[in-house]
């Protein structure tokens, strides 16, 4: 046996060394996806000449540099896919370090940035609309004003009941009075005519008026319902202001503060 093994020592370190190379070359190329697959045609092809090799060996001593250069190659090509894959890792990690990672603090700061400048726009809208408001209260609070104190009747119809259109004798007060006379305030500048037809519109009252091109006003032709010519063909309305009767129409006369303003209905014009 110890004399078979020295014959045939060759062959049993070149089958080691098959093994090896075999075993070797398996794990590169299942480590690296780039390392060299060695096909059937190659592996054939090692073991023969490597048998060829240690064949010659056992013929010749001098044959253990083939088998030397055997074990040389197959370190040979460990070493190149060593050197493949420090190669292509500063790559990767070039690679890696290209795509610098997405900063998600900036990213919800921006949209955090959003609800509060709705906010802040909502809140400067809101306050500049109150302002506005206010503006508006303290310039109609500063408006200068009037009082002053209206008062509507027809009693003088009460003395001429055979004159009167018999439709409209239901229309005349007992007392003769539409309206008793009342304080207003009203702003400075108005009319009497605007004094008449803001009270009547308040108090329910019918007022039909129309413009006079004759007196540049507003003439007045029904109150009540009482019209001009109900009961006489001199009969209709006119106004007089503190006892006075102005020779203007009613719009064209300024209230003053404390002004008694009275509308009476005549039958005569008188």
């Amino acid at each position: 046996m110890k004399q078979w093994i020295n014959k045939h020592k060759y062959i049993c370190f070149g089958g080691v060394v098959i093994v090896l190379a075999l075993a070797a070359a398996y794990f590169l190329g299942s480590s690296h996806k780039t390392s060299h697959t060695i096909t059937d045609e190659e592996l054939a092809q090692t073991v023969e000449n490597t048998s060829d090799g240690l064949t010659a060996a056992e013929e010749d001593p001098s044959a253990d540099s083939g088998v030397e250069a055997i074990r040389r190659s197959v370190s040979a090509d460990g070493e190149k896919n060593n050197r493949s894959e420090t190669e292509q890792t500063p790559e990767t990690t070039e690679s890696s370090a290209a795509q610098p990672p997405q900063s998600s603090t900036e990213t919800g700061s921006s949209e955090d940035a959003g609800p509060a400048a709705t906010t802040q726009a909502a809140s400067s809208d809101a306050g500049q609309t109150t302002t506005e408001a206010e503006t508006e209260s303290t310039t109609e609070q500063t408006e200068p004003t009037v009082t002053c104190t209206i008062s509507v009747s027809c009693s003088e119809i009460l003395d001429h009941m055979d004159a009167l259109d018999p439709s409209k004798a239901g229309l005349i007060p007992a007392d003769g009075s539409i309206l008793a006379p009342v304080t207003v305030t009203v702003t400075d500048g108005e009319s009497v005519y605007d004094v008449l037809r803001s009270t009547c519109s308040n108090m329910g009252i019918l007022l039909d008026a129309t413009y006079s091109p004759i007196y540049g006003s507003a003439y007045i032709r029904g109150i009540n319902n009482i019209y001009e010519f109900d009961c006489g063909n001199l009969s209709g309305w006119k106004y007089r202001v503190n006892g006075e009767y102005p020779n203007y129409g009613c719009s064209a006369y300024m209230v003053k503060d404390g002004d008694v303003i009275e509308w009476t209905y005549t039958c005569s014009m008188d």
